[in-house]
Parts: structure tokens; C-alpha cells; sequence
């Protein structure tokens, strides 16, 4: 917050001088006047330059400030404070300068008679689409807090997921960066040493051993080269699948991959749940929530799904038959959503739908952690195994010989 260098004078008369912080010139003045001083001068002192502060401008906002901020906010809400006074106290706490910022301006914008769902909607890089929509919906019903609070808790199951899923990651990618390190360097530094000593003696060398050779000559004459092409061909790929066949491509292939595929699957069911049953619960048509579920979702062929089956569903028939008649959704999930539909209490299935998957989610990414340390450990075996038999082999037929 900005520091202003003021005078004024105060009951007696006298002139004194301090400083003050304020979010800006008005409320500096307001500030004075409300201490029963009469102002004579603001003037705003330059701040000290922080690359930290700077950055922090520009820095992405998180799916975890999100939550935070609707958790909040559902809570202020709930206690009857006014919407632009919550947006201006959870400003001046947010420690992200740029996501203070907006919310700021989200707050003056209400104060100037803008609609809060309207107002969000100017920032649809921080504010998704089924946020805007389902706060508009709570402020049509008059709940926007129990909104907010569906919302909050949605945001926290995909942030807990997608946090269980990266730590999960971490040590298999930090091992083999490690792995890969290590080899290069025995490719370039140990075996072209080694290599000297065996072509000296004249022997013919074994398979495995002229294959690492090979492999060693081919890093230090072309590793720039083999770099460069490995660095186009992933700035290639992600190019590819940022188009729309790619990435429809590239969503159906993940949900083939071994072990992972299922893992995607539960991911996707628990959005598709969730997301749904947040917009159900908020009063949003069901066309327009299953068009919006498309979009949060993640994947592109359950996108194209859910586009097909909102056509079926503008004729007339229940969302629970062209789910049951893919293979994109497990059973259980068209058996809920008959239950839901024929109760009418869909958002209620689908409640304990996204509580089970999350579960599942939960469960599978526990196994693959468990997993993942004896595979890399076996990985890691085979290859120190290999690059001992490459180097030992000739040594021993070496040794036999004489």
C-alpha cells in the first residue's frame, strides 16, 4: 500500500507534518479529515524498488488464491456484509499484488452499479466460466454465499487432486533428471577414456560394449545436434497438440495409456460430477451446465461427448441415456444419474458421484506412488547392470587371453 508524506493543520492551528499509509490519494484525505485534521498537502512517497513486489505483479494467479478467496468470501457474504466491502478487505489481505488489483477493481466496479457476476466476467483468465455462471445463478436466487461455497469446495477437490498428482511425479522426474545427468556425463568423461585402453590392445570388442562406445561417440560429435532435435521436436509437439485435432488426439491416447488411463478417467469423472452438480445446484438449465462442463473438463473427446449429448438432451431425453450408451463413463455413474433424474435431486447424485471419484482419485495416485519407487529402483538396476556388463566384459575376455 503506498505511503503519502502529508501536512496539515490540526484543532489548534498548528501546522504538523507525518506520514500516512492509504490505497490511494482520496482515501489518504478521507483519512485526514475523519482524524479532524484539515489537509494542506498529499504527496506520495516513490517506493523503493522490490523485484519480489515487481514480479509478484505479474504473476499468475493460483487455483489455490482462488479458493482461498471464495472461501472467504463465501464466509463474509453468509454474514451479511456488503459484496464490495468483503472484495475491499480481502484486497488489502491478498499478498498477490496482481490479484489484489483485481479484486479492487471488481469492487469498484460494483460500487458503480455493476452486477458482481458482470464485473468478474472481465477477467476470465483468473475467473473461469463456471465461477461467473454459477455466482450470476446465486445472485439471481439470492444464495450467492452457498454459491461460493460450492464453488470454494469444488476448487479445493481440483487443487487437492492436481497437488496429489504432481507430488506424485516429483520423485520419479527428479530420479531420472539425476539418472540422465549421470550417464551423460559417464558417456562423455569415463567411456572415451575407457575406449582408449580397449582399441590400444587390438581385441574385438563384445555387442553391448561397442554399442556404448557408439552411443558415447555419437553424444560428444552430435549431442548439440541430438539436443536441438529433441528441443524442436517438443516445441513440435506441444505445438500440435495446442491445435484442435492434436489435442483431441492426444486427449483420447492419454486415456489408452496403461495404469494412467484409468487415473485420467476417475480425474475427468470427478471434474464431470463436481462441475455439473455445482451448476445444477446453482440453478443453471441443465443445457447450459452441460455445455460449461464440457469446457471445464479438461479433455476434448469428453467435450465432443457432452456437445452430442446436449443436442439429445434439447429433444427431450435425459442426460442419464447417451452416458449410459458411451464407454466414456462407467456404469455407475448412468445409474446415479437415473436415480437423480427420476428423484429429482440430480445435483445430490452427483454430489456423492464427484465424493466417491475423488476418493478413487485419491486411492489410485497412492498405488502409483507405491509403485513407482520399486519400477525405478529396477530401472536403475538394469542400467547400472548394463553399463557394468559393457565395461567388464571386455576386460574379462581381455584378461582370459594373456
Amino acid at each position: 500500500m503506498p505511503t503519502y508524506d502529508i501536512q496539515a493543520k490540526n484543532n489548534q492551528g498548528k501546522i504538523i507534518s507525518g506520514k500516512i499509509l492509504a490505497s490511494s490519494e482520496e482515501e489518504a484525505y478521507r483519512k485526514m479529515v475523519k482524524s479532524g485534521l484539515i489537509p494542506k498537502s498529499i504527496i506520495e512517497i516513490p517506493e523503493a524498488f522490490d523485484i519480489k513486489k515487481f514480479l509478484n505483479q505479474y504473476s499468475r494467479i493460483s487455483l489455490k488464491a482462488l479458493m482461498f478467496f471464495s472461501k472467504q468470501l463465501s464466509s463474509m457474504v453468509g454474514a451479511g456484509l456488503p459484496i464490495a466491502r468483503c472484495l475491499e478487505t480481502l484486497a488489502e489481505e491478498e499478498e498477490n499484488e496482481n490479484f489484489a488489483r483485481i479484486i479492487k477493481a471488481v469492487s469498484a466496479e460494483i460500487q458503480s452499479g455493476i452486477a458482481f457476476n458482470e464485473a468478474l466476467s472481465k477477467y476470465p483468465k483468473v475467473f473461469p466460466k463456471i465461477y461467473i455462471k454459477g455466482v450470476k445463478a446465486g445472485e439471481a436466487a439470492g444464495e450467492l454465499d452457498k454459491i461460493l461455497g460450492k464453488l470454494s469446495t469444488q476448487l479445493e477437490n481440483d487443487y487437492e487432486t492436481i497437488s496429489r498428482i504432481r507430488s506424485a511425479m516429483m520423485y520419479p522426474i527428479f530420479v531420472l533428471v539425476i539418472l540422465v545427468a549421470v550417464g551423460v556425463a559417464l558417456l562423455t568423461w569415463v567411456i572415451p577414456q575407457i575406449k582408449g585402453i580397449f582399441v590400444d590392445t587390438g581385441m574385438v570388442l563384445p555387442l553391448p560394449t561397442r554399442l556404448l562406445i557408439g552411443l558415447s561417440d555419437a553424444i560428444i560429435h552430435y549431442g548439440l545436434i541430438m539436443l536441438g532435435g529433441l528441443v524442436g521436436a517438443l516445441f513440435g509437439f506441444k505445438y500440435y497438440i495446442n491445435t484442435e485435432q492434436g489435442r483431441f488426439l492426444w486427449d483420447s491416447f492419454k486415456l489408452k495409456i496403461p495404469v494412467l488411463g484409468k487415473l485420467f478417467q476417475k480425474v475427468y469423472m470427478d471434474r464431470f460430477t463436481g462441475t455439473l452438480g455445482t451448476l445444477l445446484a446453482a440453478g443453471l438449465p441443465i443445457l447450459e451446465a452441460i455445455e460449461i462442463t464440457g469446457e471445464a473438463i479438461g479433455n476434448k473427446k469428453y467435450q465432443s461427448f457432452l456437445m452430442n449429448a446436449r443436442e439429445v438432451v434439447k429433444d427431450g431425453t435425459p442426460l442419464s441415456v447417451p452416458v449410459k450408451e458411451s464407454k466414456l463413463f462407467p456404469r455407475m455413474v448412468s445409474q446415479m444419474l437415473v436415480v437423480g433424474e427420476e428423484t429429482g435431486k440430480t445435483d445430490e447424485s452427483l454430489d456423492e458421484l464427484e465424493k466417491f471419484y475423488h476418493r478413487e482419485v485419491e486411492i489410485i495416485v497412492k498405488s502409483i506412488s507405491s509403485l513407482i519407487e520399486p519400477v525405478l529402483i529396477l530401472i536403475i538396476g538394469l542400467a547400472v547392470s548394463a553399463l557394468i556388463a559393457s565395461i567388464i566384459w571386455p576386460i574379462y575376455n581381455l584378461t582370459n587371453s594373456l
